[in-house]
């Protein structure tokens, strides 16, 4: 592996350079290990930078973040082929979140097609789950131009105003009641653990399969003994290696084991429900649209 050159690992630019230099260090310094030679580590310049870094074999390594996957996944011709992600630290399983709509029960349960005419609350303009996601799933069910969409400003507030009560005073709060809003999972969950967020009380109208944050892959090209190598780099990388990655991504990572999981492009593109590709084409979004994977982009 190391014959042909310096091994390099880029990674979308989703967040600052110096952060991502910091985060990622452990995890080169583990691949540098186990291949024999030094990894160099670089961040992109941009989305489409490192497509066409990672289509043209000029980098070893490509990893990409949220809505970014799908660019680097769609198409005739993928950019790469996925080999691993990060692991979760629940069972093993890949590190994802998941876009869900819900309703308040107490004032009528719909279907996606019974939300046309309704004002829904959403999260931030260009986030992966409280907006391109639900949008994408209202517009494949034809109803996108009926419904009133509110971005509420992040994941927490969008919560907040389903559970907020009609008459406001009661918990002596400013907030404006909707009945039904777009969350993601990464919110419900801490939210359920400080019982501000009971999800027995509210109905899931839709919801996203599992979203993994990221997409590590290489080259489609690279010769089948070169993948299954850099696969196995990737995943003898060590769970504690990660931990700077996951305070970035805010994702729960292994305490002890190794911090990545296989995965293959199955995951992120050719799910039956709707998936990245799916939100991409429906919403006929382009890489320039991608947030930074801040609390609000995914």
């Amino acid at each position: 592996m190391c014959a042909s050159g310096t091994p390099i690992y880029m990674v979308q630019p989703y967040a600052a350079v110096q952060a991502l230099t910091a985060a990622y260090k452990p995890v080169i310094a583990s691949l540098s290990k186990s291949l024999g030679c030094a990894v160099r580590f670089q961040v992109a310049s941009s989305i489409r930078a490192e497509l066409w870094s990672a289509s043209h074999g000029k980098v070893t390594f490509a990893e990409f973040a949220g809505l970014g996957s799908g660019f680097a996944l769609g198409g005739k011709h993928p950019a790469i082929e996925v080999l691993a992600t990060y692991e979760s630290d629940f069972n093993g399983t890949p590190a994802a979140f998941i876009s869900a709509l819900y309703d308040d029960p107490r004032y009528g349960d719909v279907d996606l097609m019974g939300l046309a005419g309704k004002r829904v609350a959403f999260t931030t303009p260009g986030s992966l789950s409280g907006d391109y996601f639900p949008r994408a799933a209202l517009t494949e069910a034809g109803v996108i131009s009926k419904v009133t969409m509110v971005y509420t400003g992040s994941h927490l507030k969008a919560l907040r105003a389903l559970t907020c009560p009609l008459r406001a005073e009661v918990l002596r709060t400013s907030c404006t009641k909707f009945n039904y809003a777009s969350l993601n999972s990464r919110v419900m969950g801490p939210a359920a653990e400080s019982h501000e967020w009971d999800p027995g009380k509210y109905t899931q109208i839709w919801h996203s399969d599992a979203i993994p944050y990221t997409a590590i892959g290489v080259s489609t090209a690279l010769p089948s003994e070169t993948r299954k190598q850099l696969q196995a780099a990737l995943l003898a990388v060590p769970a504690a290696a990660v931990h700077g990655i996951a305070r970035l991504i805010q994702f729960d990572a292994p305490k002890i084991g190794t911090g990545m999981v296989a995965i293959s492009s199955s995951n992120y593109c050719l799910s039956s429900n709707l998936d990245l590709c799916d939100v991409i084409k429906t919403l006929k979004l382009t890489p320039a649209q991608v947030r930074p994977l801040d609390g609000e982009g995914l």
